[in-house]
């Protein structure tokens, strides 16, 4: 899915656009124990909750792309019988209206969610009438295809801060009364994924909030796919690696045998992007290091003093 995809698919997540059909839920504890399920025609739903579950729905396609947002394969074992492709194709044809089915879902991300403290499962469904498009993006009023797929959002759950607060029964400065509250979340996923205008059952748009620590553990036990690296793991890998503790993966040794010491400072590292970085003196370069990403999940270093070369991949 491009910028392009995710924009058509998210401007529908409006109270005028909207075709969500229905909505389920299970709200966990800390203890991993189902508390409560919920089941909603969406379209149904009261004003004021419309808006906050359709906030949460946005939530899940935001962010940048090959960072917040990594697009993930299913390998052809999760494709057969048994699969969790084939799991989600099932559910997604249930129209989420199977409760076993339901059950089922929920204890595979209860099962493999590493989470602690309490959070709440959504899942909504979709079908959405994909219009015909002319070469200049005009619409046409005839259907492509039916885009139908399933949202799904993990929301931490989390108790109030203790304070003061006006007691209006009592008419008095007393102890607040601490709930749950449901907050934004922090993983999710799209099944399956919308690509140029269409639909690919061969892959799911992984959300994440934190790009520092992502739950890969959910990426391949929960969803069965490869886990990926977002932007931001890139950067911080490679800006360890340059630290003192960790020279010894890229230090070079001159003709006297002793290692070269080196920092290098990143700014900033694009997963499709070239990062150079260079010390020079008196108009010589002592040395520079080449970041080029290879394929897949590898990245080549080149590091050159003088005239001197070595070469690494990692990954």
């Amino acid at each position: 899915m491009n910028k392009k995809d995710i924009l058509e698919i998210k401007r529908r997540f409006k109270k005028e656009a909207c075709t969500f059909t229905r909505m389920c839920g299970c709200y966990v504890d800390a203890d991993r124990n189902k508390i409560t399920k919920i089941g909603e025609t969406f379209l149904n739903l009261e004003d004021e909750e419309f808006y906050k579950y359709l906030e949460i729905a946005k939530k899940v396609l935001s962010g940048t792309i090959g960072n917040n947002l990594l697009e993930l394969e299913f390998p052809l074992a999760e494709e057969a019988a048994g699969g969790r492709q084939q799991f989600l194709m099932g559910l997604r044809e249930s129209r989420l209206k199977n409760d076993d089915l339901m059950d089922t879902f929920y204890d595979m991300i209860i099962d493999s969610y590493d989470y602690v403290g309490n959070y709440l499962i959504l899942i909504f469904h979709d079908a959405y009438d994909v219009m015909t498009k002319t070469s200049d993006n005009n619409k046409l009023d005839e259907s492509e295809e039916v885009y139908e797929y399933l949202l799904c959002a993990i929301c931490p759950v989390s108790l109030t801060k203790p304070g003061l607060g006006y007691r209006e029964d009592e008419n008095r400065i007393g102890p607040r009364i601490r709930d749950w509250v449901v907050g934004a979340p922090d993983t999710g996923f799209v099944f399956p994924a919308f690509t140029d205008r269409s639909t690919d059952i061969h892959s799911v748009m992984f959300y994440t909030r934190d790009t520092k620590t992502p739950h890969t553990e959910f990426m391949e036990a929960g969803l069965g796919c490869g886990a990926k690296f977002t932007a931001t793991e890139k950067k911080l890998t490679f800006q360890n690696i340059v630290k003192d503790e960790q020279l010894d993966l890229i230090a070079c040794h001159h003709a006297g045998g002793e290692r070269l010491l080196f920092a290098v400072q990143f700014d900033f590292i694009f997963a499709q992007g070239l990062v150079q970085t260079a010390r020079v003196q008196r108009g010589e370069l002592l040395h520079q290091i080449v970041v080029q990403p290879g394929g897949g999940e590898t990245f080549d270093f080149q590091y050159f003093h003088g005239n001197f070369l070595s070469n690494l991949r990692i990954g």
